[in-house]
């Protein structure tokens, strides 16, 4: 099963090709491409009458059930809200809430120096550090730039562009050179296709099986 196998070149037939389903039932195949007969889907509603003013659907438990035909009216138009509200639609309902718009929590904060006002995911508001670029302050020698690095600091690095760290490896016949994760070169096998040196029968071709 972790080699080279020999298979038929015949297109697979539909398993159903031959299968012969009773009176309301059709075939389908399954996840392992077995052939089964189910049922035909009938729409729940082909059976029933519902009186006049409403109209069948399907529920959520795959039965009928007969609705008004009627248009679901607006919860607010039955509601009257006092000056400075206005209504909108809950969802138990309809409620009167304020005119008035939301103001930013952060109008009436007052942050020390070297911070600013945030609001958080409550709508809190908050102190928090201003973001200061560590390089501002960091002057690197002639050949070098500065970049901010994985410890929040200021490292300064060569204008080079890097070099492929495979150009100076020399990997042994059968093998070549590649960079794993890490960026470092090592010499890995070469692949070959196990099909190379097989041989099938007329009738048949070679697959790379699992």
């Amino acid at each position: 099963m972790w080699g080279a196998s020999c298979v038929n070149n015949t297109i697979p037939t539909n398993p159903c090709y031959n299968m012969t389903c009773p009176n309301g039932t059709h075939c389908e195949t399954d996840y392992w491409r077995w052939a089964r007969c189910v049922n035909n889907t009938v729409n729940p509603c082909n059976n029933v009458t519902c009186p006049n003013g409403t109209h069948c659907v399907v529920n959520m438990w795959g039965g009928a059930s007969c609705v008004n035909n009627s248009i679901p009216t607006n919860p607010c138009n039955n509601v009257t809200c006092p000056n400075g509200t206005h209504c909108i639609v809950y969802m138990w309902g309809a409620s009167c809430v304020n005119n008035t718009i939301p103001t930013n929590p952060c109008n009436n904060m007052t942050c020390p120096n070297g911070t600013h006002c945030e609001t958080d995911s409550w709508g809190w508001a908050k102190c928090v550090n201003n973001t200061v670029d560590p390089c501002n302050n960091m002057t690197c020698p002639n050949g070098t730039h500065c970049v901010a690095n994985m410890w929040g600091g200021a490292s300064c690095v060569n204008n080079s562009i890097p070099t492929n760290p495979c150009d100076n490896m020399t990997c042994p016949n059968g093998t070549h050179c590649e960079t794993d994760s890490w960026g470092w070169a090592r010499c890995v096998n070469n692949t070959v296709n196990p099909c190379n040196n097989m041989t099938c029968p007329n009738g048949t071709h070679c697959v790379v099986n699992m």
